[in-house]
């Protein structure tokens, strides 16, 4: 399994499930850099987004990618007060995971 397929795997996580199962998960360009409303979850979108953008173009496609499909699932549950602060957690575990896969690219303060 290349890096940039395991990278990818964990954004799938349980809320990303869910949301393409409500069918709600498309990512939309409009809505791409609009906050979702989850502080810990805004602010992992946009270290990751900048951290990404040293990886080569090939990486860098498939994780942006990626990014915008975990964004649109994140937003449709930052609908709903009872999954806010599951979702925190999940953000604040996901950067955790990520900063050390993504450490040998220089983004150690992911």
């Amino acid at each position: 399994m290349s890096h940039a397929l395991h990278t990818t795997s964990l954004f799938f996580p349980l809320t990303l499930i869910l949301a393409f199962a409500a069918g709600e998960a498309t990512p939309r360009a409009a809505e791409a850099h609009v906050p979702i409303g989850v502080e810990e979850c805004d602010s992992y979108i946009q270290q990751f987004t900048q951290c990404v953008s040293r990886l080569p173009s090939t990486s860098r496609e498939e994780l942006l990618e990626s990014l915008d499909r975990t964004r649109a699932s994140w937003r449709v549950l930052s609908r709903s007060s009872d999954h806010r602060e599951q979702l925190a957690t999940s953000c604040k575990s996901l950067r955790s995971s990520m900063r050390e896969m993504l450490r040998p690219y220089g983004c150690g303060n992911l």
